[in-house]
C-alpha cells in the first residue's frame, strides 16, 4: 500500500503531526489588515505558522467549537478558529485580551456556519 501525498503539503516526517490547512475568512483577513502594527502582524503569522506545523502549546479551548491561539505581544493578541476534521482549520477572527469575551462571542456565531449539518432535500 504506496501513501498518497497531499496536494500542496509536504509529508510530514515520520513521528510529526501532520500539518494543517488553514483557511482565512475575509474577517480575520480585515482584522489583522486594519492592526497597524506591523511587528503584531508578522507575530501572529508566525503563531499561525506553528500552529498549522503541530504546535499547540499556545492553543486553548474557549467554548462551543471555538479555540484561540495566544500570541504572547503586545496587547496580548488572540486568534480565534473553529477547526474541521483533524487537519482544516478556520480562523474565524481576532482579537486582543480586553475585548476576549466579545470577541469568542462573534467568533461562536461565525463557527456556527462552518459546523451546521448538510440540508437534506425533502
Amino acid at each position: 500500500m504506496s501513501k498518497k501525498k497531499l496536494p500542496g503539503k509536504p509529508p510530514s516526517k515520520e513521528g510529526e503531526p501532520p500539518s494543517k490547512t488553514i483557511i482565512r475568512t475575509s474577517e480575520f483577513a480585515t482584522w489583522l489588515r486594519k492592526l497597524g502594527d506591523a511587528n503584531a502582524q508578522v507575530r501572529i503569522d508566525k503563531a499561525i505558522d506553528e500552529f498549522a506545523k503541530g504546535k499547540t502549546g499556545k492553543v486553548e479551548v474557549c467554548r462551543d467549537k471555538v479555540s484561540e491561539i495566544k500570541v504572547d505581544y503586545g496587547t496580548g493578541y488572540r486568534v480565534y478558529f473553529t477547526e474541521i476534521g483533524r487537519v482544516t482549520a478556520i480562523l474565524l477572527g481576532g482579537g486582543t485580551k480586553k475585548g476576549q469575551q466579545a470577541d469568542i462571542d462573534t467568533a461562536v456565531k461565525a463557527a456556527k456556519e462552518y459546523h451546521k449539518p448538510p440540508q437534506t432535500k425533502r
